[in-house]
């Protein structure tokens, strides 16, 4: 977990605390709302700032939270964190009400939320490959992922050799 500390002007909801975690995707349309800009449509994320008028406004433990890597997958539901790492196969779940430090797997004595967080991981697993398939290229690309055109420019720039 990390905090993100907003100074609001002439200290408005100064000292304010929100204790649930959020995304770092919902930090670009929070800002631009608080200029008071208006979020584009096409923007992901979501203003977190009724959180900060109101913390009932919005139930954010509902919103699971995602994250990944090369070797690990990670869903956040409201007080439940599974993680999944693929070189092992390995799932932990936690309870982060009770465990915050993430010391105990409780995933045998919690069948039903386990089952719920995989399938929610599985699903957000599929709507990435197909946001990914959508925004590949056509036609083969190079194991490399360059372009013999890209590949010369990064050699002329020392990159690659």
């Amino acid at each position: 977990r990390v905090p993100l500390i907003i100074k609001r002007p002439r200290g408005a909801h100064g000292g304010k605390r929100i204790d649930t975690p959020e995304e770092i995707i919902d930090v670009s349309p929070t800002i631009l709302s608080l200029l008071g800009v208006p979020v584009p449509q096409m923007m992901q994320g979501r203003d977190l700032t009724p959180l900060v008028e109101d913390p009932s406004a919005m139930v954010s433990g509902e919103q699971a939270i995602y994250s990944w890597s090369n070797s690990s997958r990670t869903i956040t539901r409201g007080e439940w964190k599974l993680s999944f790492d693929s070189p092992s196969g390995r799932e932990t779940l936690y309870n982060l009400a009770t465990d915050p430090a993430e010391r105990h797997n409780v995933a045998r004595q919690n069948p039903e939320v386990l089952q719920q967080l995989q399938r929610l991981l599985r699903e957000q697993q599929r709507l990435n490959r197909e946001i990914a398939n959508r925004l590949s290229p056509p036609g083969p690309v190079p194991a490399d992922g360059f372009s013999d055109e890209e590949r010369k420019k990064l050699e002329l720039l020392g990159y690659v050799e």
